[in-house]
């Protein structure tokens, strides 16, 4: 059922003890967190792109390729951010607790970020 060592074995065992199925729930839950969370890092790399090209662009640089294109999948992954946030319980295959998790627990690392940031100047940084 679940096989590992050292610390991802202790969770599976707290995992088995409490009832929960590594397989069929604690997988499904972590999938579609990280599921959710790539499409929000797609769509604000899409932003991204088009603020870049906005204030870097050159003269010679297609209008097509530096907004249409990056507008368009913006506009494609909000449509699929909306029915993946609507249909959260069918992705996670959990009634509505797992779902509001996964929403305030991506809301919440998100919005740390920043503070991590201005807390640990040099975090993230090759040096």
């Amino acid at each position: 059922m679940c096989s590992g060592q050292g610390l991802s074995g202790r969770r599976c065992d707290s995992w088995g003890h409490r009832g929960l199925d590594p397989i069929d729930e604690v997988y499904t839950w972590t999938a579609g967190l990280a599921s959710v969370g790539y499409v929000v890092l797609l769509f604000v790399t899409c932003l991204s792109v088009i603020v870049f090209f906005r204030r870097h662009g050159l003269p010679t640089d297609s209008l097509t390729r530096t907004v249409l294109a990056p507008a368009l999948s913006l506009a494609g992954l909000l449509g699929i951010h909306v029915l993946m946030l609507t249909n959260l319980n069918l992705l996670v295959g959990a009634d509505r607790a797992v779902p509001v998790v996964i929403v305030v627990a991506l809301a919440a690392t998100y919005a740390a970020g920043p503070v991590v940031g201005r807390l640990r100047p040099g975090a993230g940084r090759e040096e």
